[in-house]
């Protein structure tokens, strides 16, 4: 079986490229969410493996720990599941308006405090982009190992990342 895994090179979201992965092993060091009033929400020192804890990926069908990644985002990470890749970016600047659509499908939704976007790509994959501010924005992308709707699974995770950033 070959897993093709894509990120967004160019530090906007829309349809993955090909880019290569730098990481950190899972069980890596983590900081917490920094609740600060700036035009970032308090995002551009939040570590993106931090708004996933261990038992919450577990809990969704991930292996506990994700790793850093480098996907154009401040900060990135990744969890890869038996059925689903999870990536969570944080982007400080870059909000919902800057959000690319490169031919899949966007609809304008609502997670929790955060007026947010799903995009359904065209390889695949579902997308939710929470807007922090204007000018930030967290990104949570999945695709399905097996073929299937990664959308209820971004969803899901989506969910939780949102009661992690300010």
């Amino acid at each position: 079986m070959c897993v093709v895994v894509s990120a967004c090179q160019n530090g906007v979201a829309g349809v993955p490229t090909s880019t290569s992965v730098t990481g950190t092993p899972p069980g890596s060091s983590t900081s917490s969410v920094d609740s600060s009033s700036t035009p970032t929400g308090g995002m551009a020192t939040v570590n993106a493996c931090s708004l996933l804890s261990t038992s919450e990926a577990t809990s969704l069908g991930l292996p506990g720990a994700g790793y850093k990644m480098n996907a154009g985002a401040k900060s990135g990470c990744e969890w890869d599941g038996s059925s689903f890749i999870v990536i969570v970016g944080i982007f400080t600047t870059a909000g919902l308006a800057d959000v690319k659509v490169n031919g899949g499908t966007v609809s304008d939704t609502q997670i929790g405090r955060y007026p947010a976007k799903q995009l359904k790509e065209v390889s695949g994959g579902c997308m939710y982009s929470l807007g922090v501010t204007d000018k930030s924005r967290v990104d949570i992308e999945v695709t399905a190992v097996s073929g299937g709707d990664p959308c209820p699974e971004s969803l899901a995770v989506a969910t939780v990342v949102e009661k992690k950033i300010s």
